[in-house]
């Protein structure tokens, strides 16, 4: 039988009067126990050959003095200059890369762990909801999203809690940071902070609003300052930013997919996904419902509900963009911060009962969807073998060895001054190969304008490419993503100017070509 005081003396109320030095320690190594714990047991399991590859090659190139998004596609370059600032301690192989994002990893948990302290009273408690976080910290190399999320809840609830002047200063400036590792957050953290502003104003009715307000914007142009500096100082890069923002704006964010529902199948895996994605905009609407209801005291006392809900409900565009499991989990802490926040607002039985409700929900959907990604079971499932790449040691599946055997191959009969191109959606390769990409763009998923196309058609002979590894593939099973339909030209060019030769251990779909002598 459940002992409901056991659960109401390890979760309590909420409250503020927390974050001492010696919680401040106790919770840090908490965060630094779980991520070195994931490391250790599967920081060597598995390669993606495809968006690991996207993260790897641009810090590559950028700790060689490349610039990101000028000199090679790629995210925004935060993330790039701190897997290059790592790589000069740490190498710049692929265990070295996972274990620059495992420590911004770490940091992002110590903060959500520390806003969870409002709730959670019990360190052994705290500790078993970190290693849920960590469990939904998936995919390896998206490190950096959950991070960033978590971080935004903490400075949320230190802003709702003490509405001064310099934690406006302070929250700015993480903002402006996270624009820099990604437009993305500093969009969504800027909406959810301007809401919580407006929320601290009339509920609270914080003084000198338009003092702490300028601070809070002051703190954004510090924290995006080193991207302004880039604009300025690099040249070509602030044309590159502009031209790939309304790239985005014409082709979209992701790749969409079908929001999962619940009723439409009958596995526990879908059922577990619909629930989540259902429960999500529920509970942040919630969440807001109830910042406009409560007075003063509640507001500075529920602070962890209302932020979870003001930093998740933007966040929810990254889950929706693209309805996967990968995308959820990058997009789901504020969610998870908000269920465990939730029972916090009840009395009595009502919150030992809901507290044990919030944590069987939380463990039975992660149970059927989430765990099912992480590496080790993966690896206990699978066929994998142990495969070294650049001095490291992984475990990858065979299909992935094949692959990357199969593209040696090719490396090995191409000579020294004989460029390689490889597409759609293997980076991994360049990294593998120590090779770099004859194209500025190395991952290639949406239809192309013909223009584009005929620079990068220049740009293959002017870098000399004799050999092509080409995928055909219906990306999410749909044909207007083939290769030969997003990019008809170039497939056109590699289907008349090369002849197609045999690639032993190329999967299905996947052709080599190597460029004809035509005689003049």
């Amino acid at each position: 039988m459940i002992n409901s005081h056991a659960v109401m003396k390890s979760y309590s109320a909420p409250h503020t009067r927390i974050n001492s030095s010696k919680d401040i320690v106790k919770t840090a190594f908490i965060a630094l126990a779980l991520v070195g714990l994931s490391f250790w047991l599967q920081g060597n399991i598995g390669l993606n050959l495809a968006d690991e590859g996207f993260l790897w090659y641009g810090t590559l190139h950028t700790a060689d003095g490349q610039v990101p998004l000028r000199d090679f596609q790629s995210y925004d370059p935060g993330r790039y200059y701190w897997g290059a600032l790592w790589s000069y301690v740490l190498g710049d192989g692929i265990m070295a890369l996972r274990a620059s994002t495992a420590i911004f990893q770490a940091l992002g948990l110590f903060l959500g762990l520390l806003a969870a302290r409002r709730v959670i009273r019990s360190y052994w408690l705290l500790a078993l909801f970190g290693l849920l976080l960590v469990v939904w910290m998936h995919p390896r190399h998206k490190l950096f999203e959950p991070a960033i999320a978590l971080s935004a809840v903490f400075f949320a609830v230190r802003l709702i809690e003490r509405p001064e002047l310099a934690r406006y200063f302070l929250s700015g400036v993480f903002i402006g940071l996270a624009a820099f590792f990604g437009r993305n957050h500093g969009l969504y953290l800027f909406s959810a902070f301007a809401a919580i502003i407006v929320l601290i104003r009339f509920k609270l009715g914080a003084a000198a609003s338009l003092r702490k307000t300028s601070a809070w914007l002051a703190g954004i142009a510090v924290g995006f300052f080193p991207m302004v500096l880039m604009f300025i100082f690099v040249p070509g890069f602030l044309s590159k930013y502009i031209e790939w923002a309304f790239l985005i704006m014409r082709v979209g964010a992701n790749l969409s997919l079908p929001i999962p529902l619940p009723w439409n199948d009958s596995d526990l895996y879908s059922l577990s996904m619909g629930l989540l994605f259902i429960s999500m905009p529920l509970l942040f609407i919630s969440g807001f419902i109830w910042a406009l209801a409560s007075k003063e005291a509640e507001i500075k006392t529920t602070a962890l509900f209302i932020s979870s809900a003001a930093v998740g409900i933007f966040y929810m565009h990254h889950a929706f963009a693209r309805a996967d499991i990968g995308h959820l989990a990058q997009a789901i802490h504020p969610f998870l911060l908000s269920v465990v926040a939730l029972p916090a607002l009840l009395k009595g039985r009502a919150r030992s009962f809901s507290a044990i409700l919030a944590g069987a929900f939380l463990l039975l959907t992660a149970a059927f969807t989430i765990s099912r990604e992480t590496p080790c079971l993966m690896k206990a499932k699978g066929d994998f073998v142990q495969y070294e790449i650049g001095g490291d040691s992984l475990w990858i599946s065979r299909d992935t060895a094949s692959q990357i055997e199969s593209v040696k191959a090719v490396a090995a009969m191409a000579g020294p001054q004989e460029g390689i191109f490889i597409a759609p959606h293997w980076p991994t390769m360049y990294c593998i190969l120590g090779r770099q990409s004859p194209l500025w763009q190395i991952y290639f998923v949406f239809p192309e304008m013909p223009e584009n196309e005929k620079k990068m058609i220049e740009e293959l002979n002017v870098n000399n490419v004799q050999w092509v590894i080409l995928g055909d593939i219906a990306l999410d099973g749909r044909d207007e993503l083939r290769f030969r339909n997003t990019h008809p030209l170039m497939w056109k060019y590699f289907n008349e100017d090369f002849r197609a030769v045999q690639g032993h251990g190329l999967p299905e779909g996947y052709e080599l070509f190597k460029r004809q002598v035509f005689e003049r």
